[in-house]
């Protein structure tokens, strides 16, 4: 009978290991109980124990650096794709009075900030 929901389970919880879920054998349990026991002893925060306990995964650059190929496809729809766009209009030009003004603005405005 499982403590925690009171049938009949087959696997723990946390580790799917065929146990109780409060079994000492479990290995995550002993792992839980090693972290504890050396946050306690070294006056550690749980990661910082943890970090002592559980190997981390480390990759070497060239495992990060390699590029992966992946497959995309795109399915589009015919209607949208035969849309014709009209030419857009050209922008008319700045009259030359007024580039100048903005030339003079600028310069006036670089000379107070320096």
């Amino acid at each position: 009978m499982c403590v925690c929901c009171s049938t009949d389970c087959t696997l723990e919880p946390n580790c799917s290991e065929p146990h109780l879920s409060h079994s000492q054998f479990c290995l995550k349990w002993k792992i839980e109980k090693q972290i504890q026991e050396i946050k306690t002893n070294k006056n550690l925060f749980y990661p910082e124990a943890r970090k002592l306990i559980v190997p981390q995964k480390t990759q070497t650059y060239a495992q990060v650096a390699k590029t992966s190929t992946t497959s995309t496809t795109t399915q589009t729809d015919e209607k949208i794709t035969q849309i014709i766009c009209p030419p857009l209009k050209f922008l008319q030009r700045i009259p030359k009075t007024f580039s100048s003004l903005l030339a003079v603005s600028t310069s006036s405005q670089l000379k107070q900030t320096s």
